[in-house]
């Protein structure tokens, strides 16, 4: 076995070019890929292994990220010059016919940059990275030529704002647009002071992120960072900075801004609710106003019904409606200690109905047991209109509507109830009385009855005679 490497609790063993192993610091195999593997390098996040025309990108748990496929000319060797990975960036040295070359992978799948050296004999250089900067050793027959690399250009903040004056209670949000386009930006930080005490520092987010990461990362290209500064007192002064850091060390500053921290002012009116249900009603009744006013308070919540005289919940009590009526209208508002007023709101078609309606059952009746006997509440009258009949026969039965028929089967007097009730619950009651009698047989009949008697008596006497 040969190339060992820990990182992220994992032992990296490479083992005879045909496999990579992870093992816990304990020795336990953790996972074990079969894989080329002439070099592999732990990168921030990824393991590059590095075969002869081949890197390979995986997790710390072996599995597969991507890959990077070499040209066909172009070769990777182990004794001419090892793989480097620095946090994202993978620096992978190759040589060609009569050439070498440096790649640089970001996270060991893109080309992101290449420099090349010709020259008779020429191999893979050899590469350093260290602080920031790449060095990269050429070799030829005749000479030996170094590179370095690196980044000395400082990142650019191209806008950074925030409010000249905030609320006390509330964060100074600071937003700044930000880029370096040769290695991104590592970190963004917000400096601030208060009232010219010490700085204090906090990172900044980014504001946006994407589905995909860019390929390069974020902060090659300008990138939206946001950061909040706690809330302070009224009277407080915020001194406030934003420094952006690349992925090598070069940093920038922005000019100082200031902000004042003001009392919270009160702009915004109550917001008041009426506890109301569109529906009639029999009876006087109160409809509730309930106002809320977040930071000043509510001082009085006023109303006006039927266009009558201001009155104040506070003084009035809560608006009564007593007018009977389907149009009754009601306006009402709130005013917070601030003196914000709310807009009027406005209720209309409120309905109230005391009035009984009048129930007409009809006359009183005579019938005869068995007989159909129809019942008419149509004459029964209501100022809003009857919203149902019903009817009690009484003897037990009982049946709802205008018309409605019923039969009795037994004699008597009888007290039939209509109940009648409008759309506000309002009910009338009228009752009538029915006299049933039992319909008895006429003279006719008996004689009928009397001579069929007679007719049998005879033809069973003449029966027995013979």
């Amino acid at each position: 076995m040969s190339g060992v490497a820990f990182k992220n609790n994992l032992v990296l063993v490479k083992e005879y070019n045909r496999r990579l192993i992870g093992l816990s610091p304990d020795g336990t195999v953790v996972w074990r890929k079969e894989i080329g593997v002439q070099s592999f390098s732990v990168g921030e996040d990824a393991i590059y292994v590095v075969d002869s025309r081949r890197v390979s990108v995986l997790d710390f748990q072996g599995r597969d990220i991507g890959k990077f496929d070499l040209p066909e000319e172009e070769r990777f060797h182990e004794p001419y010059g090892i793989a480097v990975a620095a946090k994202k960036i993978l620096a992978l040295p190759v040589y060609g016919k009569r050439y070498g070359r440096l790649y640089l992978l970001w996270r060991g799948i893109t080309p992101i940059f290449n420099l090349t050296y010709f020259g008779e004999g020429a191999i893979s250089p050899k590469v350093s990275i260290a602080y920031g900067r790449i060095y990269a050793v050429f070799y030829t027959y005749d000479r030996i030529l170094l590179y370095k690399l690196h980044d000395a250009e400082k990142p650019v903040i191209v806008s950074a704002g925030a409010a000249s004056e905030v609320c006390e209670g509330e964060d100074l949000v600071v937003r700044a647009n930000i880029y370096d386009s040769r290695s991104g930006i590592y970190r963004a930080l917000l400096a601030y002071s208060i009232n010219g005490g010490e700085w204090n520092y906090i990172d900044m987010d980014l504001e946006r992120r994407y589905v995909v990461e860019p390929i390069c990362g974020y902060g090659f290209s300008e990138e939206p960072y946001v950061g909040k500064i706690p809330a302070q007192h009224a009277g407080s002064r915020i001194s406030w900075r934003v420094i952006a850091i690349d992925n090598v060390g070069n940093y920038i500053i922005s000019q100082e801004h200031t902000c004042r921290v003001i009392e919270k002012r009160d702009v915004n009116p109550p917001v008041t609710r009426a506890l109301y249900e569109d529906i009639w009603h029999n009876a006087d009744f109160t409809i509730t106003l309930k106002a809320n006013d977040d930071m000043s308070g509510v001082a009085e919540t006023y109303y006006r019904i039927n266009n009558g005289p201001v009155k104040k919940v506070s003084v009035d009590g809560h608006p009564l409606i007593t007018v009977e009526g389907a149009n009754n209208t009601l306006e009402y508002w709130s005013v917070d200690k601030a003196g914000n007023e709310e807009a009027h709101k406005f209720i209309t078609g409120i309905k109230l109905d005391k009035s009984k309606p009048i129930a007409n059952a009809g006359q009183d009746r005579k019938v005869n047991v068995g007989d159909t006997v129809v019942f008419d509440a149509s004459a029964s009258t209501d100022n809003i209109g009857i919203a149902s009949y019903e009817w009690d026969f009484g003897d037990g039965e009982s049946g709802t509507g205008v018309k409605v028929t019923h039969i009795y089967r037994k004699a008597g007097t009888y007290t039939v109830t209509l109940t009648v009730k409008d759309h506000a619950g309002n009910a009338g009651i009228h009752s009538i009385t029915v006299t049933v009698t039992e319909v008895f047989p006429t003279l006719l009949m008996v004689a009928a009855i009397i001579f069929a008697v007679i007719v049998i008596v005879a033809v069973i006497l003449i029966l027995r005679r013979r």
